[in-house]
């Protein structure tokens, strides 16, 4: 099987255990997943539950399978709904959400909205796969429990 893959990824700013607020099990899981066929765009949109301390970040990845077949990719954006957490970088540069004080809640829902777009026209199915964790960043490291889904977009 050719893997052409799409990432979009997602970095937080992260800390050490002993920033206030650092108190929680950090986790991702997916809570929901869906995708749609348009010409020659997909577009996916993943929401997860997450748990983060004070200075860790969210990241997660979205691969898209065999889309080379479809000819080479023309463009790639995503958008974080971070909710009352902070979203880092924006446009091309967007980068996900992080945890800054410890008055922002450790668990929130959070979404991804992913698409891109290649040369010739997408026919169905494709699989989508979708890697999620959550990150301390000024470790350099993943911490808690992550997230991996995988679905077909018909």
């Amino acid at each position: 099987m050719k893997w052409t893959v799409i990432a979009a990824v997602v970095t937080a700013c992260g800390g050490g255990a002993s920033i206030p607020g650092g108190d929680v099990d950090p986790m991702t899981r997916v809570v929901g997943s869906n995708c749609q066929l348009i010409n020659t765009t997909v577009t996916v949109d993943v929401a997860y539950e997450t748990t983060i301390a004070v200075g860790q970040g969210w990241e997660a990845q979205v691969l898209v399978l065999d889309g080379g077949s479809f000819g080479a990719q023309t463009s790639e954006s995503s958008f974080f709904n971070c909710g009352l957490w902070n979203e880092i970088g924006s446009g091309q540069s967007a980068k996900g959400c992080a945890r800054n004080t410890a008055d922002q809640p450790a668990t929130q829902n959070v979404s991804h909205m992913f698409s891109a777009s290649f040369e010739n026209q997408i026919t169905p199915s494709l699989d989508i796969m979708i890697f999620a964790s959550t990150v301390d960043l000024a470790g350099d490291f993943s911490v808690g429990n992550g997230a991996n889904d995988s679905f077909t977009c018909f």
